[in-house]
């Protein structure tokens, strides 16, 4: 027999039950929708679009968004071209019909060489220098941020007597007017107890930061040469060497002063971080902008001789006495690699946009160092000492000697494309109004020591260079091409007055002005001393053609 299936009884009578909140029909889900008023669908759909535009905004791709910086970019030089330009041919150029794609992809080519470092201004030719025989208005010395009145009444103290002794150096000359003429028409602020070591100048050219022996860091405003003094950790409280280091390790660093002394500073290309460092052997890096300390590195062995920012990037290089070069990432606040191979101590560095840094030192060789790929190019010098080094392009560099001469590489020489002998000398130069002092001074102390080029500066995408040694004045230049394309030599183009040694050296991109970090002693030593040099900024102005 078959068992029977009791079925359930449909109690809707095959009918589908309605939806909560409307009534049955042929929309199914979109029935509510129609009972909403019509503010509310207004609401409901701006809401749409924008959660849309957020979806697409997020989901955008790093092409789309290279794309799109792009197009911005493109249009941004468009209207720039659009103000600029009068006449009809400005008006074919907007509508793109003769040289307006020209303009631009000249603009964008130049644009790309300057990135890349490539020599591409053409800026020695259009330099002309002010008449140095007028002095210009002294800068008084302006109220320092730094801290007690104690402390300031005392360097106030201190930079009024510099000024008193360069008018007096100035005198014993024969100068007549002393107080000014040291320093020609170059505007000069007082600032450090002792000599200044380092200079750091903005790409704008607004800010300027000086450290020196004394350990202390100034923020400058060029244009009023008014000063703020940044404090680090320890700065005036230096930690002393641990007692079990070794009998030949206390000897090397020296007292307290060695241990505060700073001898490197560098700011980032966008002006967000300045990095100083010196004998306490730690990389100290501020917030360029507030002033204010963000974070210390230790690593380095010895004094930290020179700093280095990779341009676009805060990519930070520091070059020691311990021989080796440290590669810093300060976005993420780590240390990522050390670069050996230099034999001696290493006395400063320099970086573009590329993945390559030049290094000089006291083993007779500058060095290009290939950071990813790990390896470095050796270049002989003439000289045991190579005291500076910059690069002219991101295969070009100048350098400078402890013989008062500067060279010219190019990546594919081992030696120098050309030696300029005898740039920086101990004796008067004929166009240089700052004769050597009478006593105290060069005669006493070591006069070969005032010949040592102690800096040199380019700027930055052009053909002027300049360099600073103790001999009285800062020299331009122009680094013409060779015969083979290039970097090739210098050609003088002016002296400009500095009494006492140029440690620190930086010329404004556009040419307009140059400026020094200038004290009366040698930057890494006491090899020499200028008897009445002031120690702070000087600022020479030069006058810049139009094209």
């Amino acid at each position: 027999m078959s068992k029977r299936v009791k079925r359930p009884v449909d109690k809707g009578g095959g009918r589908k039950k309605p939806r909560k909140g409307g009534a049955a029909d042929a929309d199914g889900e979109d029935a509510g929708f129609f009972l909403l008023g019509d503010d509310e669908k207004q609401k409901q759909q701006q809401q749409q679009q924008a959660e849309e535009s957020e979806d697409e905004q997020v989901h955008e791709t790093a092409e789309e968004k290279r794309l799109r910086l792009a197009r911005a970019y493109l249009d941004q030089m468009r209207e720039d071209d659009d103000e600029g330009g009068e006449g009809e041919e400005d008006d074919e150029e907007r509508r793109g019909v003769t040289g307006g794609r020209d303009r631009l992809a000249e603009r964008l080519q130049q644009d790309a060489a300057e990135a890349q470092g490539r020599l591409q201004r053409i800026l020695a030719n259009r330099i002309s220098i002010p008449d140095q025989t007028r002095p210009a208005p002294r800068v008084e010395d302006c109220d320092s941020e730094s801290g007690s009145d104690a402390e300031d009444e005392a360097e106030a103290a201190a930079a009024a007597d510099s000024l008193a002794a360069a008018a007096a150096a100035g005198a014993a000359a024969g100068l007549g007017n002393g107080a000014a003429l040291p320093y020609g028409a170059g505007r000069f602020a007082a600032a450090h107890r002792s000599s200044a070591t380092a200079l750091a100048l903005s790409q704008d050219g607004a800010t300027a930061f000086t450290v020196g022996k004394d350990g202390a860091i100034y923020k400058w405003d060029v244009e009023a040469m008014r000063k703020v003094q940044l404090m680090r950790p320890g700065g005036n409280q230096p930690q002393p060497l641990q007692p079990e280091a070794a009998e030949w390790v206390q000897r090397r660093s020296g007292g307290q002063g060695v241990l505060r002394a700073l001898y490197a500073a560098a700011l980032s290309s966008d002006g967000r971080f300045l990095a100083v460092g010196g004998g306490d052997r730690k990389v100290h890096l501020f917030d360029a902008a507030a002033g204010l300390h963000v974070a210390s590195y230790p690593g380095h062995r010895d004094i930290i001789s020179g700093l280095a920012f990779k341009d676009g990037s805060h990519t930070l290089f520091s070059s020691s006495f311990d021989r080796t070069i440290k590669v810093w990432s300060v976005d993420d606040g780590a240390y990522v690699d050390t670069l050996f191979g230099h034999q001696a101590e290493i006395h400063g560095v320099d970086a573009l946009r590329q993945e390559r840094v030049v290094s000089c030192g006291h083993d007779h060789t500058c060095r290009v160092w290939k950071v990813q790929e790990e390896s470095h190019l050796i270049f002989r010098a003439h000289r045991p000492s190579v005291e500076c080094c910059r690069f002219i392009t991101g295969t070009e560099w100048l350098s400078g000697a402890d013989d008062g001469s500067l060279q010219v590489w190019t990546q594919v020489k081992k030696k120098p494309v050309s030696i300029y002998r005898g740039a920086h000398s101990c004796r008067p130069h004929a166009a240089t109004p700052a004769a050597p002092p009478a006593k105290g001074s060069w005669a006493t102390a070591n006069s070969e020591a005032v010949g040592w080029v102690q800096s040199v500066a380019v700027a930055r995408g052009s053909d002027l260079a300049a360099s600073g040694a103790g001999d009285g004045a800062i020299r331009l230049w122009a680094v013409e091409q060779s015969k083979h394309g290039g970097a090739g030599f210098l050609r003088p183009v002016g002296d400009l007055p500095a009494l006492g040694f140029v440690n620190g050296l930086a010329i404004e991109r556009g040419g307009r002005f140059v400026a020094a970090a200038v004290g009366n002693e040698t930057r890494l030593g006491r090899w020499g001393r200028v008897e009445g040099a002031g120690n702070g900024l000087l600022v020479h102005p030069l006058v810049v053609a139009d094209e």
